[in-house]
């Protein structure tokens, strides 16, 4: 008897939240309901939320430069790890809010408004992505507009971590990892743009 195939979407993000819930209850059990912990949560699902977005953001471009051929079909857990990466960032969204109901100062004073403005875009372009995927299935949405919509999280992400390199090495690797996804992906999109037939493009 064979069974319908889980669907990955459903499972990586089960699988985020029982991650995220597993940390909180062990940082809450740790230090309480303080500002420590949640702010220890706050950065846990930041980093959780980089390394899901890195992975849907070049992973089958990584892949093809490995292999030296390209990859013809995105990996059908591309989408799966969008979604996942999606509710990791709804998590940390939901941080963020406690943390400024809660715990308000300083946290509150050190927020400008235009970090409020990009990021509330940011997760505009994230789960307006993230319905796309779920909408169209593990096919990877090529329109122009998602395109731009990944550039962008890509330069927030960037923008956030870039300003903290030295704050610690963590915080450089993930500037690393961020740069190293951009490059592959840059050398990929110049490969696909120098193989195109200009009369099939009309």
């Amino acid at each position: 008897m064979s069974g319908r195939r889980p669907d990955a979407r459903v499972i990586a993000a089960i699988l985020v939240t029982l991650t995220v819930a597993f940390v909180a209850v062990a940082a809450l059990g740790a230090r309480g309901f303080t500002e420590e912990a949640i702010r220890y949560l706050v950065r846990f699902t930041a980093r959780l939320s980089v390394v899901l977005f890195v992975i849907s953001f070049a992973w089958d471009d990584a892949a093809s430069l490995i292999l030296s051929q390209p990859v013809r079909r995105p990996p059908p857990n591309r989408a799966a790890y969008f979604v996942g990466f999606a509710v990791s960032h709804l998590f940390h969204l939901l941080a963020l809010i406690v943390l400024g109901i809660w715990f308000p100062d300083p946290f509150l004073s050190e927020v400008e408004i235009l970090t409020v403005i990009g990021g509330g875009l940011a997760y505009a372009a994230i789960f307006g992505i993230g319905v796309t995927f779920v909408v169209r299935g593990d096919r990877h949405p090529t329109h122009p507009v998602v395109h731009v919509a990944l550039l962008y999280v890509w330069v927030v992400f960037a923008r956030a971590y870039g300003f903290r390199l030295t704050e610690g090495f963590g915080y450089v690797m993930i500037v690393v990892v961020l740069v190293a996804a951009m490059v592959v992906r840059a050398i990929l999109f110049a490969r696909a743009w120098g193989t195109v037939d200009p009369e099939e493009s009309d």
